[in-house]
């Protein structure tokens, strides 16, 4: 793991939030497409708003895919309840609830939008299609936005402002569209890396296609194998699956800008909270984050302080020799820079613990992230149990290439 002292440099065209002319600026993404102010409607504009939104204003599509969804979701909770499903299922549902989520902490974010490791192709490949099984948009879309906002975190030009309030930073700016100081100030950053990448292309030139597939098809036939229900499969590894993992991964948008506090830097609205750690696999440590965004742990802890499966998987890549270039600034370098912005004092009280209180410290830690991570799981089971009902089971002969082993 290589150390780094120079903070990620974005190429950028200026910097500063004042009028530019945009009128040649390229498009490269679908999505941006007639995309107009989402500054809510004064009361004397005429016209029916929606919170405040005129209704041209909404992104109407997405509105409906995530109410389809969201529909989907609570119905799949609650026929995981009332029928049976099979242990099988219950495992695969949280094998690749954890994996797609990390298609988008590794891949989108970690390694596309701050390179902060390298990875060779076929990590490339894998992280691509996990990230896509999320249906959390392309590959350059995500990094498109994720870069504006770190640039110009929780200011008008940040798509997911979080000034704007706990949903809008949540989900509400999927719902609406963009400022046009998020086009403006968005197409001043340089993505001539994305765009020089063939993963990243092939999967934004094909991205609804391969949503369907990874995120709708796959998931629901591959329970079949061991003779899971149809509909069962698809409630629970699409439905519940997805949108369970979108709002896992939208809390650090929201909480974790909103709720905790900030001992790295106190000028950073982003905080540090433990619940977003938990839900997100990692990524909670987000004072620290956006302080040191080309960190590939995004967190100061140690992967055994802390929970977090995503440098766990980037570790594990890089000792079978798929990541590589990790980067992590020193801890004289972490130092300089809390002595100036943050609190010192704290940061040493924390961090400076003996090595067996921080190992157990974070053994609870990794024990509590998995509780939390795994909610749906076990709160349908204790619903279940609490019903008088089976709440999982598991036949080997349900396994269709048991069969063959079995006659």
């Amino acid at each position: 793991m290589s150390e780094n002292k120079e903070q990620e440099v974005i190429d950028i065209k200026d910097d500063t939030l004042e009028e530019t002319n945009a009128e040649n600026d390229f498009n490269l993404d679908n999505n941006n497409e007639n995309e107009c102010q989402t500054t809510k409607s004064n009361g004397s504009e005429k016209g029916f708003t929606v919170f405040g939104y005129k209704m041209s204003q909404i992104k109407w599509g997405n509105v409906v895919f995530l109410t389809v969804m969201h529909i989907l979701a609570a119905y799949g909770y609650y026929h995981c309840i009332v029928v049976d499903i099979k242990a099988l299922t219950v495992t695969f549902i949280y094998i690749i609830s954890c994996a797609s989520g990390l298609g988008i902490l590794v891949g989108s974010h970690r390694l596309w939008a701050h390179r902060s490791f390298k990875a060779r192709w076929p990590l490339k490949v894998i992280l691509m299609i996990l990230q896509t099984m999320t249906v959390n948009g392309s590959i350059f879309s995500y990094v498109r936005d994720h870069r504006t906002h770190h640039k110009w975190s929780d200011s008008v030009a940040d798509p997911k402002n979080s000034t704007r309030g706990f949903f809008f930073a949540h989900m509400g700016w999927w719902l609406v569209k963009k400022d046009p100081k998020v086009i403006q100030f968005g197409k001043k950053l340089s993505y001539d890396d994305l765009w020089n990448d063939p993963i990243v292309r092939f999967q934004h030139r094909f991205y609804t296609p391969l949503a369907i597939i990874f995120c709708f098809i796959l998931p629901t036939l591959t329970p079949l194998l061991w003779s899971e229900d149809l509909l069962t499969a698809f409630v629970s590894c699409v439905g519940i699956r997805a949108v369970v993992v979108l709002h896992h991964m939208w809390t650090v948008n929201s909480i974790a800008h909103i709720f905790g506090y900030r001992i790295y830097d106190k000028d950073l609205r982003p905080t540090e909270n433990k619940l977003v750690v938990y839900m997100s696999m990692g990524e909670g440590s987000h004072n620290y984050h956006h302080a040191f965004p080309y960190d590939y742990t995004t967190s100061y802890y140690k992967w055994y302080e802390s929970y977090n499966l995503a440098t766990v998987f980037i570790v594990i890549s890089s000792l079978l020799g798929l990541a590589y270039d990790m980067k992590k600034p020193t801890n004289e370098t972490i130092k300089q820079y809390v002595e100036k912005k943050g609190d010192i004092i704290e940061v040493n009280l924390i961090h400076k613990k003996h090595i067996l209180i921080r190992l157990i410290i974070g053994l609870w830690d990794w024990i509590m992230g998995s509780i939390v991570t795994s909610w749906p799981i076990w709160t349908i089971m204790l619903i279940k149990i609490a019903l008088g009902k089976q709440f999982f089971f598991f036949e080997w002969n349900d396994i269709i290439f048991a069969k063959y082993f079995c006659s």
